[in-house]
């Protein structure tokens, strides 16, 4: 692997670590000390925010990613994305507090922690609001993520020192609010002094809204599903199975997690190849797979064998329903990272923006109809059992379509230069 691609990777773990695994050292404490009733309110705060985050980041870490890729020897070019991104980010954030607004009014459980649901609210816009999407374009992510890394650890330490009542929910996200926004700050300047004076074209604005509408339908329906599954417990059982699910859910979410830092840094190279060499392209695609597939394979066995051990390390023994969840979720990571390569390290760096949302939609459709008919008589086992099952058809129709679109690329049916 080139060292450029090496640092890259290491930079976008490293975003990676800090943005998930960093605020899991909180966890087995607030588990802890809330217990599975106030735990199970919290993680069902907690996944709002995290959905609506997708308001303000729509689809730009894949479009606005993918066309800096492709346009790396364009500065204008490369300045009116910047530009139209950063406008259209701060759009989507007055959007994102109207739809929290309806939100708050309209479901009562939220209204019993005001103070905590608007401090996950700004949590959710200073989250969206990342810039990385332009350092990735780049491939020169490594220099933003050491700082980025750095505040979100400190974060985590403030909280640890400072959190004596872990029911202030409203604390815990202004802390992580504080430093994602310091993170935002820092970046945004570095890249408005690479690109030059910003300025708003409301052309370009909307050009590029067009152009990630489809990887925001992909991510929003992608994440509505996990949520519906939290909403679903919710509704038909109590706060403490949400709780167990939760914790089985962000269990395997730390596998999880350590495989999409590597489509993103092989996403723009694989861009990038396919308008140059489309056969050099494939071999990246498939030395990627490989490497993926095998991480993936060693992280569910370690997960289903040592799941046990794990809920009782970080949760407790009163928690200990999670591991069975947990054991069915570990399964589905080897068609997480067939997703990931053939999804989008390969449609998407074709163009096929619209083929990848067709399938994660369907599937996004599938599984909120089993869902709904399963929530309340097999509870979070069977809800896991439907994500694994999702997870795998969505996996295999990425496959079909991929295989499909690189014989009309070999064939000449399509042009990898004119992509």
């Amino acid at each position: 692997m080139q060292s450029k691609t090496g640092k890259n990777l290491l930079g976008v773990y490293g975003v990676q670590f800090g943005s998930i695994v960093l605020p899991l050292i909180l966890i087995p404490l607030m588990a802890r000390t809330l217990g599975p009733e106030l735990w199970g309110h919290f993680v069902t705060l907690q996944a709002l925010a995290l959905a609506l985050t997708l308001v303000v980041d729509y689809g730009f870490g894949f479009s606005a990613t993918r066309y800096i890729a492709r346009h790396q020897d364009d500065p204008q070019a490369i300045r009116d994305c910047v530009n139209a991104v950063l406008s259209a980010k701060a759009l989507l954030a007055l959007l994102l507090l109207l739809i929290a607004a309806v939100i708050f009014m309209t479901m009562p459980a939220f209204q019993e922690s005001p103070w905590g649901f608007w401090a996950a609210m700004i949590f959710a816009i200073t989250q969206g609001s990342s810039p990385l999407w332009y350092f990735q374009g780049k491939e020169d992510v490594f220099p933003v993520a050491v700082r980025d890394i750095s505040l979100r650890a400190l974060a985590t330490i403030v909280l640890v020192l400072t959190l004596k009542d872990f029911s202030n929910d409203w604390y815990y996200f202004l802390v992580f609010s504080l430093f994602n926004g310091l993170s935002y700050i820092y970046s945004t300047l570095l890249m408005l002094r690479e690109t030059g004076r910003y300025e708003i074209k409301p052309s370009k604005i909307i050009y590029f809204l067009k152009d990630g509408a489809q990887m925001f339908i992909f991510r929003a329906f992608g994440s509505l599903y996990g949520v519906t599954n939290v909403m679903l417990l919710r509704t038909f059982a109590s706060a403490s199975a949400v709780g167990f699910y939760s914790n089985a859910e962000k269990s395997v979410g730390v596998s999880r997690s350590m495989l999409p830092p590597f489509t993103q840094v092989m996403f723009p190279k694989v861009a990038s190849l396919l308008s140059k060499d489309p056969e050099k392209a494939w071999q990246a695609l498939m030395k990627s797979y490989a490497i993926l597939l095998l991480a993936s394979l060693a992280m569910s066995t370690g997960l289903y064998i040592l799941s046990d051990w794990i809920i009782a390390l970080l949760f407790g023994n009163a928690y200990m329903a999670s591991s069975r969840i947990m054991k069915i979720l570990s399964i589905a990571l080897p068609f997480v990272a067939t997703y990931d390569v053939f999804g989008i390290q390969w449609l998407l760096s074709l163009g096929k923006d619209k083929v990848f949302t067709n399938i994660t939609v369907f599937c996004s459709l599938v599984a909120l109809a089993i869902a709904c008919f399963i929530a309340a008589p097999y509870g979070a086992r069977g809800l896991a059992y439907c994500s694994v099952f999702i997870d795998g058809l969505s996996a295999s129709l990425m496959v079909i379509y991929a295989l499909r679109y690189r014989r009309k690329l070999f064939s000449n049916e399509i042009d990898g230069r004119e992509l």
